[in-house]
């Protein structure tokens, strides 16, 4: 059986759901919070741990500029219902690269996350994204960006096994920092890390809350995949030890849209689902990229654009009446 992470969002913004995903609600505001001096993107799940998480057995915090390429990033949705009310859903994505836009122009960050994210607030009012880069999205939020406008995937659909569950989004403009690189794709091999804002946990004291820290979850690649989800768009990974001191275990509530990478940190997918309960030995089922035709097409399309050829004509008159206002 797999995990449903819901959450607790008004009736109004629920969907009915056809089997467990990692998306979580919680409502409330965020603390006060100061940002790093180098607002960089989440990166390198396989080399900076944190001391207290690897001591007291709970997934580990990632950071440091490890990955070839993206990262993981904090997504934030707020809504509110008919009545009124509002629900914030704290959950996880991937920040892709920085490309031009066809339809807004100009330079922006791209980013993907879970279809279900949010398709939760289609019939929400007031409805605003905003995304965190830092390590933490309380404390230590890094850039924070809002949403300009989502881009539903091909052949997506929330909560369906059968079908892709992805969204692509744009910024309102770019991550900036020293790490930030586009995106590479790369195949699922060995051991993979899930790298998100989830719940936290060990074996010994189950699903603890979300506390805001980004984190990586080990677990290695299985060549089967949980029944009912299409073999042809998701692959799993699977642990048979919850001993989060060894590194294993499994996504929990808020891993929803989290950067799964290999070992030599290309990106490879997208976590979507985890096993239920509180031990943290089970399956964590993403959907996979690099091999998938339709996720990679449409990829393609939004991040190879270029300005018009009246475009770049603008920029250059721009540039030149600028450079004769400085004179």
């Amino acid at each position: 059986m797999l995990d449903l992470a819901h959450g607790t969002l008004p009736r109004d913004l629920r969907k009915a759901t056809a089997y467990a995903m990692m998306g979580v609600a919680a409502v409330g505001g965020v603390g006060a919070a100061t940002s790093s001096a180098d607002a960089g993107i989440v990166r390198d799940p396989y080399s900076v741990w944190d001391p207290y998480a690897r001591a007291q057995g709970q997934n580990y915090l990632v950071g440091g500029p490890g990955l070839q390429g993206g990262g993981a990033i904090h997504l934030r949705i707020t809504g509110a219902d008919a009545n009124g009310v509002y629900a914030t859903r704290n959950t996880s994505g991937i920040f892709l690269g920085n490309y031009y836009d066809p339809q807004q122009g100009g330079m922006r960050s791209l980013y993907v996350t879970a279809e279900h994210n949010i398709a939760d607030f289609y019939n929400a009012f007031d409805v605003s994204s905003t995304v965190r880069t830092g390590s933490n999205f309380n404390t230590d939020p890094g850039q924070v960006i809002g949403v300009n406008r989502w881009v539903t995937g091909n052949m997506s659909a929330s909560r369906n096994p059968s079908m892709r569950d992805y969204s692509f989004f744009w910024g309102n403009t770019t991550v900036t920092g020293s790490n930030v690189n586009n995106v590479v794709f790369g195949e699922a091999f060995g051991n993979l890390a899930f790298v998100g804002y989830g719940r936290t946990g060990s074996e010994a004291q189950g699903n603890l809350g979300i506390d805001g820290n980004a984190r990586a979850v080990f677990s290695p690649l299985d060549t089967g995949v949980f029944f009912g989800f299409n073999p042809e768009i998701y692959k799993q990974g699977i642990s048979l030890s919850g001993n989060q001191l060894a590194g294993l275990g499994r996504v929990t509530s808020g891993y929803s849209g989290a950067l799964v990478v290999n070992s030599l940190g290309q990106t490879v997918g997208m976590a979507v689902a985890g096993s239920v309960g509180t031990q943290f030995n089970g399956v964590s089922v993403f959907q996979s990229f690099w091999n998938d035709p339709v996720f990679m097409g449409q990829f393609n399309e939004l991040s190879t654009a270029v300005p018009s050829p009246g475009a770049l004509s603008l920029l250059g008159l721009a540039g030149l009446v600028g450079s004769r206002r400085r004179r």
